[in-house]
């Protein structure tokens, strides 16, 4: 992983493994000040570490979330290790999307005292939740608690300013 001045990491994007075998993804940074998410956390030894040893039982995409707290910049980037059966075959793939949620409802949109957020889990999580201006800052940092199944929260916005926002929900950004 490599985070440059203009907000970008460079990951090798394929790896390819055998069942029961693990391969290291991820390169240390030298950011201080950058935190590391790896989504879905299944088959990871770190998945808050800017490197980790992946180990899934199925072809994985995996999505590295870089939150830089001096900077306020975010970025991820999607890694899918293959894994490849004796013959050659790979397994089927598992989608960041399909590891821990889905269908994302925002509303109201515009909104200006509260927004809330409605997601469908597959299994009990906790899923991280950033609120970033058109600047790339980071205004408001939450970990929404998720129960399997649909969840709702309110997230209090009354002191966020008027403007254009991007919410970045767990799996890196969805």
């Amino acid at each position: 992983v490599s985070v440059s001045e203009e907000c970008r990491i460079n990951l090798q994007n394929e790896w390819l493994t055998t069942p029961g075998h693990c391969v290291t993804i991820g390169e240390h940074t030298g950011c201080n000040s950058c935190t590391y998410q790896w989504t879905p956390a299944d088959g990871l030894a770190e998945p808050d570490s800017p490197v980790t040893s992946a180990c899934p039982s199925e072809t994985t995409t995996y999505r590295l979330l870089v939150i830089n707290e001096a900077t306020g910049c975010v970025v991820s980037e999607d890694v899918t290790v293959y894994v490849q059966d004796e013959a050659g075959n790979r397994t089927s793939d598992k989608t960041i999307a399909e590891s821990v949620f889905s269908d994302i409802k925002l509303f109201p949109n515009p909104a200006s005292e509260l927004l809330h957020v409605k997601l469908n889990t597959k299994e009990t999580a906790s899923i991280p939740m950033v609120l970033i201006n058109s600047l790339g800052q980071v205004v408001i940092r939450n970990v929404l608690l998720a129960a399997k199944g649909e969840n709702t929260y309110s997230i209090d916005i009354k002191q966020v300013p008027q403007g254009v926002y991007f919410l970045h929900i767990g799996e890196g950004g969805q």
